[in-house]
């Protein structure tokens, strides 16, 4: 991964998210479903953030607080095992809300995330981005990261609602 380019630096504190920080990112997931249009389907509530970040650490959030205001966050976790076996970075969710865009919010998470990597172990971080999120790709393609061309997303549905484990197709 090329190094980081962070030239320009926001003010925002980047740190991990605590328990007291699940409102505020419970907001900032509604707005990222509403951006990438499923917000109809999001079910996540702050219980559900304080049990699996916090309680069964399944997961790590880190946020960035402007003016005592979390107006970023990056939800991350590892991929334990891969051909190299080194752990691999998966970046979940990145999002900055509308009026913090362009204060370098994102590449200072994007940096911690990183770190964080780097201190596991990591050699990489991976994650998805929309075709039509051109801007972000931009972004993207700014800190270095490539679009892997060779790959594509594959999704398939358990059901589980009959009580019987049943595949179908994913909409």
């Amino acid at each position: 991964m090329k190094a980081l380019s962070l030239s320009v630096m926001s003010d925002a504190v980047i740190r991990p998210a605590q328990l007291q920080d699940c409102a505020d990112v419970l907001r900032l997931m509604q707005a990222l479903a509403a951006f990438e249009g499923y917000l109809a389907e999001f079910v996540v509530t702050e219980a559900d953030l304080t049990r699996l970040c916090f309680n069964e650490q399944r997961f790590g959030i880190l946020v960035a607080e402007l003016d005592d205001k979390i107006e970023a966050m990056l939800v991350y976790y590892f991929q334990p095992f891969t051909y190299d076996l080194s752990p691999w970075l998966i970046v979940k969710e990145l999002f900055v809300s509308a009026n913090c865009r362009g204060l370098s919010m994102g590449q200072q998470l994007m940096a911690a995330a990183a770190e964080i990597c780097a201190e596991k172990g990591g050699k990489k971080m991976k994650w998805e981005v929309l075709t039509h999120n051109v801007k972000a790709q931009r972004f993207y393609q700014r800190l270095g990261a490539t679009l892997a061309a060779d790959w594509r997303i594959m999704t398939l549905t358990v059901d589980c609602s009959s009580g019987q484990q049943t595949l179908k197709a994913s909409t």
